[in-house]
């Protein structure tokens, strides 16, 4: 995450090439050291997710917080500090339409769907996405 860019390896890319991104898109970029000359070797692209889905069960998931702010939005969320398999729920929303997008009512609210999240487990990405499984009720 650059900036509230999401910058991904080409590895990652090749990866969510393989599913609907729906309205979202992977644009090349360059990456560059702190010294702002130095490339760093590779391909990267910037992942523009692209699509919203309002699948958040607040009652059924657990450690959702409201922040101490009182411009905040009355349906919005913050997620669990140490977040875990099984604290988000969605509702069966979530399945249709494309296998990325963002929910507006969670702050960092990025999803994947189970079929994307299983393949970039397999790529030995999902740690760096840090994946969570929701739970569908």
């Amino acid at each position: 995450n650059a900036r509230g860019y999401w910058i991904i390896s080409g590895q990652a890319a090749d990866v969510l090439r393989s599913f609907d991104l729906g309205e979202g898109a992977l644009y090349p970029v360059k990456v560059y050291d702190t010294d702002r000359i130095t490339e760093f070797e590779g391909e990267y692209y910037c992942w523009v997710i692209g699509n919203s889905k309002s699948a958040l069960s607040f009652d059924a998931s657990h450690g959702l917080f409201v922040p101490p702010d009182y411009s905040t939005p009355p349906n919005f969320r913050y997620p669990p500090f140490n977040m875990k398999d099984g604290d988000i729920a969605v509702s069966k929303a979530a399945l249709a339409g494309p296998d990325t997008w963002l929910d507006p009512t969670l702050f960092h609210g990025a999803f994947v769907s189970g079929p994307l999240g299983d393949a970039l487990e397999k790529a030995k990405l999902a740690e760096a996405f840090r994946l969570r499984k929701a739970r569908v009720i």
